[in-house]
């Protein structure tokens, strides 16, 4: 099936859905590794404002994706009218580095100043078997670190007003009955489970 977008530089490709959020994520060979879980839970993304929480792939939320004019940067806009929230990303691929970069800009539509928190949540298969991947949170340098043999992957963010992330939750996923740490974020704070 197509997406909406596809974003690369001949040795990472990602690939957008229709909601915006991450569903292929080739590396380092296009079309041949798809280190996402895709099939049975794509990447999420979760917002929590005034005690309120949505994950964007909801039908709360109405989304546009699409390219930017004459670039390889996506312009995906969301609005949800009952959060009164609008969220615009930027993503694309660098053409030098091996690097996915996403930047977020929410508008809140509220008179009223409120605090925002937006919520990733990744799962990555970096082993064909989906067994022994490990992901660990890093403190000395606040990203998260995900990786099986030789190939690793690192997350990070960086807000506009400095600092980074600053929660956490690393868990296991589609094993032992677990759904995964995604349902940590519904509550507006995660557990800060370090492996």
């Amino acid at each position: 099936m197509g997406r909406p977008v596809m974003l690369g530089n001949g040795s990472l490709t990602v690939g957008l859905n229709e909601s915006g959020l991450v569903h292929d994520f080739y590396y380092p060979y296009v079309g041949l590794e798809n280190l996402t879980t895709a099939r049975s839970t794509p990447h999420k993304i979760g917002v929590w404002v005034d005690g309120v929480f949505s994950w964007v792939d909801t039908e709360d939320w109405a989304t546009t994706v699409d390219f930017e004019n004459d670039a390889l940067i996506s312009a995906v806009h969301m609005v949800n009218n009952l959060l009164q929230l609008e969220l615009e990303f930027r993503d694309f691929v660098d053409n030098e580095f091996n690097a996915f970069c996403r930047q977020v800009t929410i508008h809140n539509r509220s008179e009223k100043g409120r605090e925002v928190r937006i919520f990733f949540h990744q799962v990555f298969q970096i082993s064909r078997a989906g067994r022994g991947d490990t992901a660990l949170y890093v403190p000395e340098g606040n990203y998260l670190l995900d990786y099986k043999g030789r190939c690793s992957l690192l997350i990070y963010a960086q807000a506009a007003a400095g600092g980074g992330m600053d929660q956490f939750s690393v868990g296991n996923f589609g094993i032992e009955g677990k759904e995964g740490t995604w349902r940590d974020a519904e509550d507006g704070e995660l557990s800060g489970n370090a492996v």
